[in-house]
Protein backbone atom coordinates (compact mmCIF):
# COMPACT_ATOMS: atom_id res chain seq x y z
CA UNK A 1 0.00 0.00 0.00
CA UNK A 2 0.97 3.78 -0.35
CA UNK A 3 2.00 5.31 3.09
CA UNK A 4 1.77 8.66 3.90
CA UNK A 5 4.57 11.42 4.41
CA UNK A 6 3.30 11.78 7.82
CA UNK A 7 6.16 10.09 9.58
CA UNK A 8 4.24 9.40 12.72
CA UNK A 9 1.28 7.58 10.54
CA UNK A 10 3.74 6.05 8.18
CA UNK A 11 5.51 4.23 10.94
CA UNK A 12 2.36 2.91 12.63
CA UNK A 13 0.97 1.61 9.50
CA UNK A 14 4.12 -0.14 8.91
CA UNK A 15 4.43 -1.40 12.09
CA UNK A 16 1.15 -3.55 11.84
CA UNK A 17 -0.23 -6.34 12.29
CA UNK A 18 1.39 -6.78 15.13
CA UNK A 19 0.69 -10.69 15.69
CA UNK A 20 2.65 -11.28 12.59
CA UNK A 21 5.95 -10.58 14.91
CA UNK A 22 8.27 -11.78 17.45
CA UNK A 23 8.93 -8.66 19.10
CA UNK A 24 4.78 -7.76 20.05
CA UNK A 25 5.24 -6.56 23.44
CA UNK A 26 7.52 -3.93 22.20
CA UNK A 27 6.08 -3.03 18.76
CA UNK A 28 2.84 -2.42 21.14
CA UNK A 29 4.45 -0.07 23.35
CA UNK A 30 5.48 1.95 20.26
CA UNK A 31 2.33 1.71 18.75
CA UNK A 32 0.61 2.79 21.99
CA UNK A 33 2.96 5.99 22.43
CA UNK A 34 2.44 7.13 18.79
CA UNK A 35 -1.40 6.65 18.67
CA UNK A 36 -1.48 8.53 22.34
CA UNK A 37 0.58 11.29 20.41
CA UNK A 38 -1.19 11.82 16.88
CA UNK A 39 -2.79 15.41 16.55
CA UNK A 40 -5.97 16.08 14.46
CA UNK A 41 -4.45 16.49 11.57
CA UNK A 42 -2.52 13.24 11.40
CA UNK A 43 -5.57 10.85 12.91
CA UNK A 44 -7.63 12.16 10.05
CA UNK A 45 -4.74 10.78 7.72
CA UNK A 46 -5.06 7.65 9.36
CA UNK A 47 -8.23 7.34 8.70
CA UNK A 48 -8.57 7.65 5.45
CA UNK A 49 -5.30 5.22 5.05
CA UNK A 50 -8.06 3.02 7.19
CA UNK A 51 -10.79 3.41 4.94
CA UNK A 52 -9.00 2.76 1.65
CA UNK A 53 -7.64 -0.79 3.33
CA UNK A 54 -10.88 -1.59 4.41
CA UNK A 55 -12.24 -1.11 0.37
CA UNK A 56 -8.81 -2.44 -0.70
CA UNK A 57 -10.13 -5.93 0.15
CA UNK A 58 -7.32 -7.15 0.94
CA UNK A 59 -7.30 -9.38 3.96
CA UNK A 60 -4.10 -8.62 4.69
CA UNK A 61 -4.96 -5.17 4.78
CA UNK A 62 -8.36 -6.05 7.01
CA UNK A 63 -6.40 -7.34 9.65
CA UNK A 64 -4.52 -4.51 9.91
CA UNK A 65 -7.37 -2.56 10.37
CA UNK A 66 -8.83 -4.65 12.89
CA UNK A 67 -5.60 -4.40 15.34
CA UNK A 68 -5.68 -0.44 14.76
CA UNK A 69 -9.10 -0.38 15.45
CA UNK A 70 -8.78 -2.16 19.07
CA UNK A 71 -5.86 -0.23 19.50
CA UNK A 72 -7.55 2.96 19.27
CA UNK A 73 -10.49 2.20 21.23
CA UNK A 74 -8.21 1.28 24.24
CA UNK A 75 -5.76 3.74 24.49
CA UNK A 76 -7.48 7.14 22.78
CA UNK A 77 -10.48 8.78 22.96
CA UNK A 78 -10.60 9.63 19.22
CA UNK A 79 -13.60 9.64 17.00
CA UNK A 80 -14.13 6.41 14.57
CA UNK A 81 -17.50 7.65 13.17
CA UNK A 82 -15.86 7.83 9.36
CA UNK A 83 -14.40 4.59 9.45
CA UNK A 84 -16.99 3.06 10.87
CA UNK A 85 -19.10 4.11 8.58
CA UNK A 86 -17.23 3.06 5.69
CA UNK A 87 -16.74 -0.16 7.03
CA UNK A 88 -20.30 -0.74 7.10
CA UNK A 89 -20.44 0.18 3.12
CA UNK A 90 -18.28 -2.98 2.20
CA UNK A 91 -20.64 -5.20 4.01
CA UNK A 92 -17.56 -6.88 5.30
CA UNK A 93 -17.72 -8.93 8.82
CA UNK A 94 -17.21 -6.44 11.71
CA UNK A 95 -15.90 -7.31 14.68
CA UNK A 96 -19.34 -5.67 17.16
CA UNK A 97 -16.92 -4.22 19.91
CA UNK A 98 -15.34 -1.51 17.27
CA UNK A 99 -18.52 -0.09 17.57
CA UNK A 100 -18.41 0.87 21.44
CA UNK A 101 -18.71 4.69 21.86
CA UNK A 102 -20.04 5.03 18.14
CA UNK A 103 -21.88 8.36 17.32
CA UNK A 104 -25.98 8.88 16.50
CA UNK A 105 -24.74 8.32 12.68
CA UNK A 106 -23.39 4.85 13.10
CA UNK A 107 -26.05 4.59 15.23
CA UNK A 108 -28.94 5.23 12.77
CA UNK A 109 -26.81 3.51 10.26
CA UNK A 110 -26.97 0.35 11.96
CA UNK A 111 -30.73 0.80 12.98
CA UNK A 112 -31.42 0.79 8.96
CA UNK A 113 -29.59 -2.28 8.47
CA UNK A 114 -31.83 -4.64 10.83
CA UNK A 115 -33.62 -5.57 8.16
CA UNK A 116 -30.75 -5.85 5.73
CA UNK A 117 -28.06 -7.48 7.93
CA UNK A 118 -29.91 -8.06 11.59
CA UNK A 119 -26.72 -9.73 13.12
CA UNK A 120 -24.18 -7.34 12.66
CA UNK A 121 -27.13 -4.37 13.86
CA UNK A 122 -28.15 -5.87 16.63
CA UNK A 123 -24.53 -6.85 17.70
CA UNK A 124 -23.27 -3.31 17.17
CA UNK A 125 -26.53 -1.59 19.00
CA UNK A 126 -25.45 -3.42 21.88
CA UNK A 127 -22.21 -2.84 21.63
CA UNK A 128 -22.79 0.89 21.75
CA UNK A 129 -25.52 0.47 24.70
CA UNK A 130 -26.25 3.93 25.00
CA UNK A 131 -29.80 5.03 26.55
CA UNK A 132 -31.70 5.27 22.68
CA UNK A 133 -29.87 1.44 21.70
CA UNK A 134 -31.31 -0.25 24.92
CA UNK A 135 -34.28 1.49 24.50
CA UNK A 136 -34.47 -0.27 20.91
CA UNK A 137 -33.56 -3.34 22.34
CA UNK A 138 -36.33 -2.77 24.94
CA UNK A 139 -39.12 -2.01 22.12
CA UNK A 140 -37.53 -5.28 20.18
CA UNK A 141 -38.37 -7.23 22.89
CA UNK A 142 -42.17 -5.83 23.97
CA UNK A 143 -43.31 -6.62 20.72
CA UNK A 144 -42.23 -10.01 20.13
CA UNK A 145 -45.36 -12.79 21.01
CA UNK A 146 -43.13 -15.60 21.53
CA UNK A 147 -41.84 -16.08 25.26
CA UNK A 148 -39.63 -18.40 23.69
CA UNK A 149 -38.20 -16.02 21.19
CA UNK A 150 -38.00 -13.16 24.05
CA UNK A 151 -35.80 -15.00 26.55
CA UNK A 152 -33.38 -16.57 23.41
CA UNK A 153 -33.23 -13.56 22.28
CA UNK A 154 -33.73 -10.08 23.71
CA UNK A 155 -30.07 -10.81 26.17
CA UNK A 156 -28.39 -13.14 23.53
CA UNK A 157 -26.76 -9.59 21.79
CA UNK A 158 -26.39 -7.30 25.21
CA UNK A 159 -24.82 -10.21 26.98
CA UNK A 160 -22.00 -10.09 23.83
CA UNK A 161 -21.49 -6.60 25.01
CA UNK A 162 -21.57 -7.23 28.77
CA UNK A 163 -24.42 -6.14 29.38
CA UNK A 164 -28.48 -7.59 30.06
CA UNK A 165 -32.12 -6.26 30.18
CA UNK A 166 -33.70 -6.57 33.74
CA UNK A 167 -37.06 -8.25 34.04
CA UNK A 168 -37.67 -4.46 34.62
CA UNK A 169 -35.78 -3.22 31.24
CA UNK A 170 -33.32 -1.96 32.73
CA UNK A 171 -29.66 -2.17 31.52
CA UNK A 172 -27.48 -4.18 34.31
CA UNK A 173 -23.82 -3.94 33.36
CA UNK A 174 -22.50 -8.40 33.98
CA UNK A 175 -19.04 -7.14 34.42
CA UNK A 176 -16.70 -4.12 36.46
CA UNK A 177 -15.27 -1.19 34.56
CA UNK A 178 -12.02 -1.56 36.87
CA UNK A 179 -9.78 -3.50 35.62
CA UNK A 180 -6.04 -5.19 36.63
CA UNK A 181 -3.43 -6.98 34.97
CA UNK A 182 -3.12 -10.21 36.58
CA UNK A 183 -0.05 -12.82 36.33
CA UNK A 184 -0.96 -16.52 37.89
CA UNK A 185 1.67 -17.89 39.74
CA UNK A 186 1.01 -21.87 39.15
CA UNK A 187 2.60 -23.86 42.17
CA UNK A 188 2.90 -27.86 40.30
CA UNK A 189 2.26 -29.73 43.26
CA UNK A 190 4.70 -32.15 41.22
CA UNK A 191 7.94 -29.67 41.82
CA UNK A 192 9.94 -30.13 45.01
CA UNK A 193 8.73 -26.36 45.99
CA UNK A 194 5.30 -27.60 46.78
CA UNK A 195 5.13 -29.56 50.06
CA UNK A 196 1.49 -30.93 49.81
CA UNK A 197 2.63 -32.61 46.27
CA UNK A 198 2.55 -36.07 47.86
CA UNK A 199 -1.41 -35.76 48.76
CA UNK A 200 -3.01 -34.07 45.78
CA UNK A 201 -6.20 -33.01 45.74
CA UNK A 202 -8.75 -34.96 43.47
CA UNK A 203 -11.95 -34.67 41.73
CA UNK A 204 -14.59 -36.70 43.25
CA UNK A 205 -15.94 -37.34 39.51
CA UNK A 206 -12.76 -37.78 37.30
CA UNK A 207 -10.29 -38.30 39.92
CA UNK A 208 -8.13 -35.32 38.18
CA UNK A 209 -6.39 -33.19 40.26
CA UNK A 210 -7.89 -30.25 40.97
CA UNK A 211 -6.49 -26.66 40.51
CA UNK A 212 -7.44 -24.14 43.28
CA UNK A 213 -6.88 -20.71 42.64
CA UNK A 214 -5.54 -19.38 46.73
CA UNK A 215 -6.05 -17.00 48.87
CA UNK A 216 -7.76 -14.00 46.65
CA UNK A 217 -8.34 -11.17 48.61
CA UNK A 218 -12.37 -11.24 49.16
CA UNK A 219 -12.22 -7.16 48.99
CA UNK A 220 -11.89 -7.39 45.72
CA UNK A 221 -15.76 -7.77 45.44
CA UNK A 222 -16.03 -5.25 47.14
CA UNK A 223 -13.63 -2.96 44.71
CA UNK A 224 -15.32 -4.34 42.19
CA UNK A 225 -18.96 -4.94 42.22
CA UNK A 226 -19.53 -3.36 45.87
CA UNK A 227 -20.20 -6.61 47.37
CA UNK A 228 -19.65 -6.99 51.02
CA UNK A 229 -17.56 -10.14 51.53
CA UNK A 230 -18.62 -12.99 53.42
CA UNK A 231 -14.65 -13.44 54.50
CA UNK A 232 -11.23 -11.74 54.11
CA UNK A 233 -10.05 -14.29 51.36
CA UNK A 234 -11.51 -16.76 48.72
CA UNK A 235 -10.67 -19.85 46.96
CA UNK A 236 -11.87 -20.64 43.50
CA UNK A 237 -11.10 -24.51 42.75
CA UNK A 238 -11.64 -26.29 39.36
CA UNK A 239 -10.98 -29.13 37.61
CA UNK A 240 -9.72 -29.04 33.71
CA UNK A 241 -11.84 -32.07 32.47
CA UNK A 242 -14.98 -31.51 34.53
CA UNK A 243 -14.93 -27.73 33.51
CA UNK A 244 -14.24 -28.54 29.23
CA UNK A 245 -16.99 -31.31 29.69
CA UNK A 246 -19.43 -29.82 32.00
CA UNK A 247 -20.24 -25.74 31.44
CA UNK A 248 -19.79 -24.25 34.01
CA UNK A 249 -18.75 -25.62 36.81
CA UNK A 250 -19.98 -25.01 40.39
CA UNK A 251 -18.41 -23.88 43.95
CA UNK A 252 -19.73 -22.96 47.35
CA UNK A 253 -17.37 -20.54 49.68
CA UNK A 254 -17.80 -22.13 52.93
CA UNK A 255 -17.59 -19.82 56.35
CA UNK A 256 -13.67 -20.31 56.38
CA UNK A 257 -12.80 -18.77 52.85
CA UNK A 258 -12.49 -22.71 51.06
CA UNK A 259 -14.67 -23.37 48.14
CA UNK A 260 -16.05 -26.58 47.21
CA UNK A 261 -16.82 -27.87 43.92
CA UNK A 262 -20.38 -29.16 43.76
CA UNK A 263 -21.78 -32.82 42.79
CA UNK A 264 -21.91 -32.82 38.99
CA UNK A 265 -24.05 -34.19 36.69
CA UNK A 266 -21.38 -35.90 34.90
CA UNK A 267 -20.88 -39.15 35.47
CA UNK A 268 -17.18 -41.20 35.70
CA UNK A 269 -18.02 -42.89 32.52
CA UNK A 270 -19.14 -40.08 30.83
CA UNK A 271 -15.23 -39.52 30.63
CA UNK A 272 -13.89 -40.47 27.33
CA UNK A 273 -10.94 -43.42 27.31
CA UNK A 274 -8.38 -40.66 26.23
CA UNK A 275 -8.55 -38.27 28.88
CA UNK A 276 -7.19 -41.33 31.07
CA UNK A 277 -3.80 -40.23 30.03
CA UNK A 278 -4.79 -36.63 29.88
CA UNK A 279 -4.10 -36.12 34.26
CA UNK A 280 -3.20 -32.86 34.44
CA UNK A 281 -1.19 -31.72 37.61
CA UNK A 282 -3.03 -29.89 39.73
CA UNK A 283 -1.54 -27.42 42.14
CA UNK A 284 -2.77 -23.84 43.30
CA UNK A 285 -2.56 -20.52 41.98
CA UNK A 286 -1.49 -17.59 43.73
CA UNK A 287 -2.70 -14.31 41.79
CA UNK A 288 0.26 -11.03 41.65
CA UNK A 289 -2.41 -8.16 40.62
CA UNK A 290 -0.26 -5.42 38.11
CA UNK A 291 -1.15 -2.30 37.10
CA UNK A 292 -5.07 -1.15 36.33
CA UNK A 293 -5.94 -1.58 32.33
CA UNK A 294 -8.34 -0.30 30.23
CA UNK A 295 -11.89 -2.72 30.66
CA UNK A 296 -11.63 -3.84 27.12
CA UNK A 297 -8.56 -4.25 26.98
CA UNK A 298 -8.48 -7.45 26.13
CA UNK A 299 -11.92 -7.88 24.34
CA UNK A 300 -10.21 -9.13 21.27
CA UNK A 301 -7.97 -12.44 22.36
CA UNK A 302 -6.32 -12.61 18.76
CA UNK A 303 -4.74 -9.12 19.43
CA UNK A 304 -3.20 -9.32 23.21
CA UNK A 305 -0.74 -11.53 24.24
CA UNK A 306 -1.92 -11.87 27.91
CA UNK A 307 -5.99 -11.70 28.42
CA UNK A 308 -5.19 -12.62 32.42
CA UNK A 309 -7.37 -10.20 34.41
CA UNK A 310 -9.12 -9.29 37.23
CA UNK A 311 -12.55 -7.00 36.52
CA UNK A 312 -13.13 -5.51 32.45
CA UNK A 313 -15.00 -6.95 29.96
CA UNK A 314 -14.53 -10.89 29.47
CA UNK A 315 -12.29 -11.85 26.41
CA UNK A 316 -14.75 -14.67 25.21
CA UNK A 317 -12.93 -17.04 22.86
CA UNK A 318 -16.44 -17.91 21.55
CA UNK A 319 -20.04 -16.70 21.86
CA UNK A 320 -20.52 -15.01 25.41
CA UNK A 321 -21.53 -17.57 28.09
CA UNK A 322 -22.94 -16.19 31.28
CA UNK A 323 -23.54 -18.46 33.90
CA UNK A 324 -26.43 -18.26 36.12
CA UNK A 325 -27.04 -18.54 39.51
CA UNK A 326 -27.68 -22.08 41.18
CA UNK A 327 -29.61 -20.27 44.08
CA UNK A 328 -30.93 -16.82 42.93
CA UNK A 329 -31.31 -17.94 39.00
CA UNK A 330 -29.70 -14.04 37.96
CA UNK A 331 -26.66 -14.22 35.62
CA UNK A 332 -23.66 -14.11 37.03
CA UNK A 333 -20.73 -11.46 37.54
CA UNK A 334 -17.76 -11.86 35.27
CA UNK A 335 -14.74 -11.99 38.01
CA UNK A 336 -11.48 -12.66 36.37
CA UNK A 337 -10.43 -14.66 33.64
CA UNK A 338 -7.12 -16.86 33.50
CA UNK A 339 -5.21 -17.40 30.03
CA UNK A 340 -4.41 -21.13 30.75
CA UNK A 341 -0.80 -21.20 28.56
CA UNK A 342 0.21 -19.26 31.83
CA UNK A 343 -0.41 -22.70 34.25
CA UNK A 344 0.70 -26.28 33.87
CA UNK A 345 -2.53 -27.15 32.13
CA UNK A 346 -2.85 -29.88 30.22
CA UNK A 347 -5.80 -27.76 28.32
CA UNK A 348 -4.54 -24.18 27.73
CA UNK A 349 -7.71 -22.35 27.90
CA UNK A 350 -9.22 -19.31 28.52
CA UNK A 351 -10.65 -19.82 32.01
CA UNK A 352 -13.48 -17.59 33.18
CA UNK A 353 -15.02 -17.22 37.18
CA UNK A 354 -17.49 -15.41 38.31
CA UNK A 355 -19.45 -14.35 40.71
CA UNK A 356 -23.62 -13.64 42.35
CA UNK A 357 -23.70 -10.34 43.97
CA UNK A 358 -27.38 -11.81 45.51
CA UNK A 359 -25.39 -14.82 46.94
CA UNK A 360 -21.45 -14.27 47.70
CA UNK A 361 -21.15 -18.24 48.28
CA UNK A 362 -22.01 -18.97 44.94
CA UNK A 363 -19.11 -19.22 42.23
CA UNK A 364 -18.49 -20.87 39.08
CA UNK A 365 -15.91 -21.13 36.07
CA UNK A 366 -15.63 -22.13 32.91
CA UNK A 367 -13.18 -22.08 30.00
CA UNK A 368 -13.24 -21.79 26.00
CA UNK A 369 -11.33 -22.62 23.61
CA UNK A 370 -10.51 -21.93 19.74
Amino acid sequence: MDYPNLPNVRKLLQSYPRRANANRTEIERMQIDILTDLDAHEFEVLEGCLIRQLNSGDPHQYDMVAEIMVDIQAYTSQNRDRVLLAALDTQQFLPAQWFRGAGDTVKSKLISLVRHNPELAKRGLAWIGDEEAVAWFVEKKNKSRNQNSINGDHNLYPHDAGWELTPDNEKRPLFSLHCFEMTPVHWNPLSPQFKQHENPELCEVCNTRIIRVKSLRASLLKDLFAISPLVETVDFPFCELCTMLTEPLRAIVSIDGTAKICKSILKPEDIADWFSEKRGEGGCITIDIGARRDPFFAVDYCSRDNVSQIGGHPTWVQDSEYPICNSCGRTMLFFMQIDGNQLYCIFPFVYYFFICDLCPEQIAVSNQHT
